[in-house]
């Protein structure tokens, strides 16, 4: 009788320590199946760029699946940019490259959805730039800044020229 309780106790440990393992191997395989994050992009996020620009990569943590994973430029009015073209990078496959026609002034935003080749697991986000003609604008503060040199330059010279007509 003692020998079966002691069989009984035994079974029951180990049915107990199974139990107690199955959260473990199942939560452990699923920390194993990553999702592929999204690390940066050129253009980054936010940033501004000139006019022309027909090249937008997006980098992230894993390899990506290559017909799976995808890309699309929309507009400020948020339509969908025409002529755009979006492949995973087959050197680099934690890169997403993005061809555009050359963008012209405006906002944009990129809509992305990775998708990881080993697990089929999906990320998805989107991020936005703008396109301005930077020298358009820098032109304004140049040429103002000229003008307050040149008038710093003709008010000194006067200054002095009359300083000197007083002292003959």
């Amino acid at each position: 009788m003692l020998n079966m309780r002691r069989t009984r106790l035994r079974w029951n440990v180990a049915i107990l320590g199974v139990v107690a393992l199955l959260p473990v191997i199942f939560l452990g395989a699923g920390m194993a199946l990553a999702h592929a994050k999204f690390v940066s992009s050129t253009p980054a996020d936010g940033a501004r760029t000139t006019p022309g620009l027909r090249e937008i990569v997006l980098t992230f943590s894993e390899e990506l699946s290559l017909d799976q994973s995808s890309a699309q430029v929309l507009t400020s009015s948020g339509a969908v940019l025409a002529g755009v073209t979006a492949q995973v990078d087959k050197a680099d496959r934690m890169k997403i490259t993005v061809q555009t026609p050359p963008l012209e002034s405006g906002s944009y935003t990129v809509k992305w959805t990775a998708v990881t080749e080993d697990d089929n697991a999906s990320t998805f986000g989107s991020f936005t730039f703008s396109v301005a003609d930077v020298s358009g604008s820098g032109a304004g503060w140049t040429l103002a800044v000229a003008a307050v040199a040149v008038g710093l330059v003709l008010g000194g010279s006067i200054f002095l020229m009359r300083r000197r007509a007083r002292m003959v």
